[in-house]
Parts: structure tokens; sequence; C-alpha cells
């Protein structure tokens, strides 16, 4: 495949005491992301949504360090390539 792959950063936010948010940016915008934070809060067991910036990107939100079980699943599921994705937090 030589087809290029964008860059998806995966980034932890801590909230007050041991609550965290998972955030997902620069998934392909040419996917159906509501699918997608769909199957992550079924496959992941918590709650998301997606956020719409002051750029117009959108940012998959989920409740939780889900940071590796995210990974996994979007290479799974090939939505991520194993080589385009940076995993940033705590």
């Amino acid at each position: 495949m030589d087809k290029p792959f964008c860059q998806v950063h995966i980034r932890v936010q801590q909230r007050n005491g041991r609550k965290s948010i998972t955030f997902i940016e620069g998934v392909p915008t040419n996917l159906n992301l509501e699918q997608i934070v769909k199957f992550l809060k079924k496959e992941l067991c918590c709650n998301g949504c997606i956020i719409q910036t002051d750029l117009g990107n959108k940012i998959i939100q989920l409740q939780g360090d889900q940071r590796e079980k995210a990974l996994v699943f979007l290479m799974a599921e090939k939505i991520i390539h194993p080589t385009s994705f940076k995993i940033h937090g705590m």
C-alpha cells in the first residue's frame, strides 16, 4: 500500500482525582465517526462523543484512560495504520 496515512494522536487528560478523558484526533475524515464512536463505546464499556474544534476538526472523546484499548481496536478494524499513530499523556 503506497497510500499516505494521516497521523492519529491519542491523548489522555487528567480531570479531578482519578478521573481522566481520552482524546483521539486525526482519524480520517472520509470515515463515519459516529459509527466509530458507537463501536468504541460498546467495545470499551465507556461513554464518548465527537467534539467539533474551532478549526473544524473532529475529535473523539472517551471517558477514562482508554489509550491502549482504543489503539488496539482502531488497528484491529484497520481504521489506522500501525505506523501512523502517536500516544501522548501521563
